[in-house]
């Protein structure tokens, strides 16, 4: 169930003259609509509305006032996502596979402890007990997806622009191969899988995302390749934490490229706005002020 569905119910199945009738006069799905009954306001702006997460709005005040019930119900769920729990921890998965000896994961884990930060993949490495290679499978075996083999594969350069920039580092995933149909997404992850982006970008992209797991040098490598190319604009907004004030600067992009389409979605940190106007889109994010902190590996 999308968030316009939970937010705003659709009203029962029509007949079918019902039916031919409300394509010739659309009836507004912004309940608080003030044209709503008068009949030639609905044909006049039967051109000008735009469809929201599958709805139709009437014009920009019924768009901002129904953008605005669709963030206000989105943001606490988004800000609110929590991280799947691991099936093994990596310690025991490199031990169980004989990869590391159980000294060798005692002294990482202490190391850890006592500097308080990084992952235990990172003191592994600093011990010289695994490679980065050996974390990475790891993962992948800690999560049950495949490792993608990026730092040989250029496909990246071809659909890294399908999610927005600042999507791409907060969740540090990155878009690597993309169907010849765009049917199908395998999306990179460097630390876990994080499910709610996962989710988020399916949604907007309307298409099926597998995830997998990268090496952080080859990520970091192919962040590198892709940050002075040229990409769809996208709009971040850090300091906006009033969602009528969301709900008015979107509008207002709305409005001025004149959109057909705008969905939305979220996840732990932003709220990601997505404003389709005829062959182009643009991206507007909210920094959500209740945002988890980063999460850490055990």
């Amino acid at each position: 169930m999308s968030i316009a569905q939970a937010v705003f119910p659709k009203a029962p199945r029509l007949a079918l003259g019902a039916i031919s009738l409300r394509r010739m006069f659309p009836r507004c799905d912004n309940p608080r609509c003030a044209n709503e009954r008068s009949l030639w306001p609905s044909v006049r702006r039967r051109s000008a509305g735009i469809h929201i997460e599958g709805r139709w709005v009437c014009g920009e005040s019924c768009f901002e006032e129904f953008l605005g019930g669709l963030l206000d119900a989105m943001a606490p769920s988004a800000s609110r996502w929590k991280p799947a729990p691991h099936r093994l921890p990596i310690g025991l998965v490199l031990l169980s596979r004989g990869m590391i000896r159980d000294d060798q994961l005692r002294e990482a884990l202490d190391r850890q402890r006592l500097a308080g930060n990084h992952r235990l993949g990172y003191w592994l490495q600093q011990i010289g007990a695994a490679t980065e290679d050996t974390i990475t499978s790891a993962l992948a075996t800690q999560w049950a997806c495949p490792v993608f083999p990026l730092a040989r594969d250029r496909s990246f350069l071809h659909c890294y622009a399908m999610l927005p920039a600042a999507v791409i580092k907060a969740a540090r995933m990155l878009p690597v191969y993309a169907s010849r149909d765009r049917s199908s997404l395998y999306i990179a992850f460097v630390d876990g899988i994080d499910h709610g982006w996962l989710r988020s970008a399916e949604h907007i992209l309307g298409c099926r995302t597998v995830p997998c797991l990268v090496s952080e040098s080859a990520f970091n490598r192919a962040i590198e390749d892709i940050s002075c190319r040229t990409r769809s604009e996208e709009f971040l907004f850090d300091s906006v934490t009033d969602i009528r004030e969301m709900s008015r600067i979107a509008t207002s992009f709305a409005m001025q490229l004149r959109a057909s389409s705008v969905q939305l979605t979220g996840s732990r940190e932003f709220a990601w706005v997505r404003i389709h106007s005829a062959e182009i889109w643009r991206d507007v994010l909210f920094r959500l002020p209740l945002a988890l902190n980063p999460r850490r590996d055990l």
